[in-house]
């Protein structure tokens, strides 16, 4: 698995978590990952 480091402005107000969930979430909408590979992107699994 691959280890991405992001930078987010405060701004945005948004946690770990919810910020694995929506890199998750897009890349399951693309079809770049399955539903088990997203799980384990959020440490779900």
């Amino acid at each position: 698995m691959k280890t991405l480091t992001i930078n987010i402005p405060n701004s945005a107000d948004i946690d770990d978590k919810e910020a694995k969930l929506a890199l998750a979430s897009k890349l399951y909408e693309r079809g770049r990952l399955t539903l088990g590979a997203g799980s384990r992107v959020d440490r779900l699994q």
